[in-house]
């Protein structure tokens, strides 16, 4: 009799896991997995508040470029698409005015004293951050090979700034660690060295985006 309990509790474990592995595995609407990546708690979206500014990190994977892609442009090719992302490693670093700042304010227009060093902040903003951000995985430490920051017309307070690596260079390194390390050389603004620690475990988590239209 007790075997015969013990086998049907653990039926009934085995059950549970397997709904529980298959309900995380993917996720069929765009707003529940742009929630999913914005939830800090997940491991892709890393915050640090230096005084009155916030920076932050976000892993962008894969699913998300290719919807947006197919969105834009339907007729684009599924495979040839995912191809191409798969390849590469995509951040977007923020930079915005801290939830701490008693005052908000545009981190471009009002960081500065003059029209000079505003000129001099914006180029190099716009021309000279792959000088200031690499990634370092196990004893490798890699240049972008693309950063761009995000043209908002004076529209936002915040910056977005695109950064993307390429994964074939990171390839072997990354099958040996745990964690890479995004780091921000902040000459901008001057608030020093930042390290953004991503996990294998928590990029390994995310769930497969299934849209299907």
């Amino acid at each position: 009799m007790n075997n015969l309990k013990n086998s049907s509790l653990a039926l009934l474990f085995l059950l549970v896991a397997v709904c529980f592995l298959s309900c995380n595995q993917s996720i069929d609407n765009i707003k529940d997995y742009y929630k999913y990546i914005n939830t800090v708690s997940n491991g892709l979206l890393k915050i640090k508040n230096i005084g009155a500014l916030s920076f932050s990190v976000k892993y962008i994977p894969t699913d998300f470029y290719l919807y947006r892609s197919q969105k834009e442009s339907p007729t684009l090719l599924q495979d040839s698409l995912k191809e191409e992302y798969d390849s590469s490693l995509n951040f977007i670093l923020k930079v915005a005015p801290s939830e701490d700042a008693d005052v908000k304010f545009d981190v471009m227009t009002e960081t500065v004293g003059s029209l000079s060093e505003f000129k001099e902040q914006a180029f190099t903003i716009n021309f000279e951050l792959q000088k200031l951000i690499r990634l370092k995985v196990g004893d490798q430490e890699l240049k972008p090979v693309l950063v761009e920051t995000e043209n908002v017309y004076g529209l936002t307070q915040h910056r977005l700034i695109n950064i993307v690596f390429a994964k074939e260079d990171i390839k072997e390194a990354w099958a040996n660690v745990k964690k890479m390390d995004l780091i921000f050389n902040d000459d901008i603004y001057g608030t020093g060295r930042h390290h953004f620690l991503f996990y294998k475990s928590d990029l390994d988590k995310i769930p497969k985006l299934t849209i299907t239209k």
